[in-house]
């Protein structure tokens, strides 16, 4: 009769063993997928940030790109309402400058008198020098 209690203590035994083994495998694969998916999850973060990093240096980027058009935009617009004005000045001093000599001309012509040729070189003299002016503003 020691026998099968023998046996049946070495079965009972093997089957604890078993039993046990089977356990910590399970505890090791339970482990095991637990890290697995933690890495998983680290990854799919660490991606879904990298993402938004880089959207938001795009985004920065566009932002530099845009303010530094708007400021060459505005100086180019600036440069040509300068060079228009300087235009619109040496017109309009031009056009003075045409109406004086327009006027001493006249007046050149109708000078009557004794003195009326000094006068008229007196007169001379500034149309020519008013020409001189209109040709220097080309």
């Amino acid at each position: 009769m020691t026998e099968p209690t023998a046996e049946k203590q070495a079965r009972s035994e093997a089957e604890e063993k078993a039993q046990r083994e089977a356990a910590e495998k399970a505890r090791r694969e339970a482990e095991e997928q637990t890290r697995r998916e933690a890495a998983e999850r680290a990854r799919r973060e660490a991606e879904e940030q990298a993402r938004r990093e880089a959207a938001e240096r795009v985004r920065r980027d566009a932002e530099e790109r845009a303010r530094r058009e708007a400021a060459e935009r505005v100086r180019r617009e600036a440069e040509e309402t300068q060079i228009r004005a300087a235009e619109a000045q040496k017109i309009a001093e031009k056009a003075r400058l045409s109406t004086e000599i327009l006027g001493l001309t006249s007046k050149m012509n109708s000078l009557r008198g004794i003195f009326s040729n000094s006068k008229r070189k007196k007169l001379q003299v500034q149309i020519n020098e008013l020409r001189e002016q209109l040709r220097k503003l080309g």
